[in-house]
């Protein structure tokens, strides 16, 4: 026969002194603690189950585990990312994760153990579990159920680390090459002429001295800045234009097709540049392009 629980002390420990990153490391398994004494149908859940993996023996013996450390146990398994034998490992070594544990005073299970009572929680049962603690969080402010978000396969993008001054350059480099191929197709179709040199040193300023901390030379970058951001915005005020006229040459109709596919991710581009760089604002990831070959890039 198995326990359910047994009567033991709050989860309390003294963390003035320690380092920052042991005090938030700490952090999280109180949230934890305090959320499973206060969604006491969790282990009622999981007690149901682990009862099956222990009826005991013909006197009545109890396991020597609870459901409660079972549950605990599983939980810093899961949280840590280790396998079970390295889980149980960890445990035995850090008295506070005994303590979340409530196995203070117990020899830690074996390993082999651990892995039979994960096994013996049915997938309904952990299903009943993500929907008492959704509707908890739900209750508590903790989650918004108007914001979803689900699993799904993630691949890394391959694009360059996408700063504003890098993204702007992207657009003038490509608008100005599809402008300029237009341009040796009929002269006409583009009278503009665009210095590809200047921009790109205005790109390679920012991105050498954006990390420094004198007060003038940022000042100076600030300034480049609005003008690098006033050039890419006045070229990609030209390809628009360009793509809203109809063109009766099927090149320059091909050039106009190809530049219209990039146009509204370099609108995008140009406005966030302005409202960080000029307006002083923090854009948020939602509304940012973070390449214009791969505007569906996400942060993740």
């Amino acid at each position: 026969m198995r326990r359910k629980q047994e009567a033991v002390l709050s989860f309390e420990w003294n963390d003035e002194g320690l380092p920052r990153v042991i005090r938030e490391y700490r952090a999280r398994y109180k949230a934890i603690s305090q959320v499973l004494d206060q969604n006491s149908q969790v282990l009622t859940a999981v007690h149901r189950d682990l009862q099956k993996l222990s009826e005991g023996d013909s006197q009545g013996r109890e396991g020597d585990y609870t459901s409660e450390n079972i549950l605990r146990a599983l939980i810093v398994q899961h949280v840590e990312g280790l396998p079970f034998r390295e889980a149980v490992i960890r445990i035995g070594g850090d008295a506070f994760l005994q303590d979340f544990a409530r196995m203070r005073k117990k020899p830690v299970m074996d390993f082999t153990f651990l892995d039979r009572c994960f096994l013996a929680i049915e997938p309904e049962t952990w299903r009943q579990v993500n929907r008492q603690l959704g509707q908890f969080g739900v209750e508590t402010k903790a989650i918004n159920p108007r914001v979803i978000r689900t699993d799904t396969t993630v691949m890394e993008a391959n694009i360059h680390y996408p700063t504003d001054s890098s993204l702007l350059w992207d657009t003038w480099r490509v608008a100005s090459r599809l402008l300029q191929r237009a341009r040796e197709i009929d002269p006409q179709s583009c009278l503009h002429r665009f210095h590809d040199r200047k921009v790109k040193a205005l790109h390679l300023y920012i991105t050498r001295y954006m990390p420094s901390k004198s007060q003038s030379r940022q000042r100076k970058v600030k300034t480049t800045f609005r003008t690098l951001i006033a050039r890419v915005e006045w070229i990609v005020g030209i390809a628009a234009d360009f793509c809203g006229r109809t063109w009766s040459n099927a090149a320059l109709a091909a050039v106009a097709l190809e530049l219209k596919a990039y146009l509204p991710s370099m609108q995008t581009v140009v406005a966030n540049a302005r409202r960080a760089q000029v307006a002083g604002e923090t854009v948020p990831a939602s509304q940012r392009v973070f390449s214009i070959f791969e505007p569906h890039t996400e942060l993740i």
